[in-house]
C-alpha cells in the first residue's frame, strides 16, 4: 500500500472508525485513541503480502475487537483496584448473622438449575450487564431475563422459608 492509498483510505474511513469506537466506548478521548491505533496498525500491516481487498469491513471489525479490549481491561482495572482497597482497608468476612445469610443465598443459588445459577451469578455477583451475559452465553435476552427473574424469586422465597422457619 502506497502513501497515497493509505491517506484516501485514512479520509474516507476516519470518520466512521472514530464514530464507531464512540459509540461502543462513549468516550470521546478513549475513540480518538483507538482510531489512531487501528489506522498505525493499518500502516504497520502495510509491507506484508497480504492486501485486504476491502479494507472497510477490516477496519470496523478491528475497531470493535480493541474497543471490546479496552472495555475489558478497564473492568479488571476496576476490579482489581477494588480488591487493593478492601485489602488495604483490612475488610474482614462477615461476622455472625450476616456469615450465615449469606452462606444460605450461595447454597440457595446452587442448588438453582444451571441456567439460573448461570446468570444469577454473572448478573448479580459478577455484576455483569445484560448485553455482556449476552454476549457470554448467547442466550436470548427475554430469556436471561425470566431466567433472572425466577432465580430471584426462588432465592428470595427459600431465604423467607430458611430463616423463619430453620433448615
Amino acid at each position: 500500500m502506497e502513501q497515497k492509498e493509505f491517506n484516501d483510505i485514512f479520509i474516507s474511513l476516519k470518520d466512521k472508525v472514530f464514530k464507531y469506537a464512540r459509540a461502543v466506548l462513549s468516550d470521546t478521548a478513549e475513540a480518538e485513541d483507538v482510531t489512531q491505533d487501528i489506522f498505525e496498525k493499518l500502516w504497520s500491516n502495510n509491507n506484508n503480502e497480504y492486501q485486504y481487498k476491502n479494507v472497510e469491513p477490516y477496519l470496523i471489525r478491528s475497531t470493535k475487537n480493541l474497543c471490546l479490549d479496552r472495555i475489558k481491561h478497564k473492568k479488571v482495572v476496576a476490579k482489581n483496584s477494588e480488591n487493593i482497597k478492601l485489602l488495604s482497608n483490612h475488610h474482614v468476612e462477615p461476622v455472625g448473622e450476616k456469615k450465615e445469610v449469606s452462606q444460605i443465598i450461595k447454597t440457595i443459588i446452587n442448588e438453582l438449575p444451571k441456567k439460573q445459577r448461570m446468570i444469577i451469578h454473572l448478573r448479580d455477583i459478577e455484576g455483569y450487564e445484560f448485553d455482556e451475559i449476552i454476549e457470554a452465553t448467547g442466550i436470548e435476552p427475554n430469556a436471561i431475563r425470566v431466567n433472572l427473574s425466577r432465580a430471584r424469586k426462588t432465592v428470595k422465597q427459600e431465604l423467607i422459608k430458611t430463616m423463619n422457619y430453620g433448615l
